[in-house]
């Protein structure tokens, strides 16, 4: 456990739990500019805003704003499931440990997991998304145990289409068309549509023989493809798994499919409490009916032996 990088990290919680004024005080001509150019500037231009950040822990990240605002402000992502995740990590994460990011967007989690494994891990970041890809890169460009695949992960290795919103909802990227509630999405929301290279990740190890101690999914409804993906590799390496999970009932079927894919294979699906530690949810649909989030973050943990 890095205790160094757990302090770090209670101090940025403070400051993202705070309010309005709390974000002001910490960055006095940063927070009003970029709040004036996010709210009032962008929708009228629509052109992205490239800025230089550090995280809380210190790593430096270029961000396209309005994308990564709270990193910008804060050092970090603030939504309370992100902060729970961030808070697991820390305190799981190991030396030596392997990390795959699916999903990886700009770097914000690729690069926290090789902070908390004390800079010893190796990470692999998988990010279809060309115009988010190039700040991924940028962002990690100095990180010689971060690796960048330019791939989707699903069930096989295959074309698939994606769809790409702007970069301000760039976090909506997706491979399934029913994975994100159209409802909250902004009107007239740009979106490409276009092919990419998938992988699965079981013939990706063949290739790139590992051992994954642990793997984060954010992959806006595509999970179910990509465990399936990587079935040998859960039953022979068993990882912990981290994945996103949407509870609204238009949109959670792929991930309610994916819990139970994972119990079949002997792992507990659990809930992050505000300690970072886990709890274990017991039914699935009572869980995503009681959330008060419109999604959260769900950890994996194998079964001994």
């Amino acid at each position: 456990m890095n205790e160094h990088l757990i302090g770090l990290f209670q101090s940025f919680e403070d400051l993202a739990k705070g309010g309005k004024f709390t974000r002001w005080m910490h960055r006095p001509i940063g927070y009003p500019t970029t709040m004036g150019f996010t709210y009032l500037v962008f929708p009228l231009i629509k052109r992205k805003w490239k800025r230089t950040c550090k995280t809380f822990w210190g790593d430096r990240m270029v961000l396209p704003l309005p994308a990564g605002l709270d990193i910008f402000l804060t050092g970090g992502k603030g939504h309370d499931s992100e902060l729970r995740l961030a808070n697991w990590m820390i305190r799981h994460l190991d030396r030596n440990d392997v990390i795959l990011d699916i999903g990886a967007h700009l770097g914000y989690f690729s690069l926290l997991a090789l902070a908390a494994t004390g800079g010893t891990g190796e990470v692999v970041a998988f990010e279809p998304g060309e115009e988010v890809r190039g700040y991924l890169d940028e962002n990690v460009r100095h990180k010689e145990r971060i690796n960048v695949y330019p791939f989707a992960v699903s069930d096989a290795n295959k074309r698939v289409i994606y769809q790409s919103h702007t970069i301000e909802m760039s976090e909506s990227n997706r491979l399934v068309e029913t994975a994100v509630d159209q409802s909250q999405l902004p009107p007239r929301t740009g979106v490409k549509t276009g092919y990419v290279d998938a992988v699965s990740l079981d013939t990706w190890q063949e290739h790139y023989p590992c051992s994954p101690t642990f793997m984060k999914i954010d992959a806006e409804g595509s999970e179910a493809d990509i465990l399936a993906g990587a079935k040998h590799l859960l039953e022979t390496s068993r990882p912990w798994v981290s994945m996103e999970f949407h509870a609204s009932q238009s949109v959670r079927g792929p991930y309610v499919e994916s819990v139970r894919f994972m119990a079949g294979l002997g792992y507990t699906a659990n809930e992050i409490r505000e300690n970072g530690k886990l709890k274990p949810v017991r039914d699935i649909l009572m869980w995503a009916d009681q959330l008060a989030l419109d999604s959260d973050n769900l950890v994996f943990s194998p079964s001994p032996g």
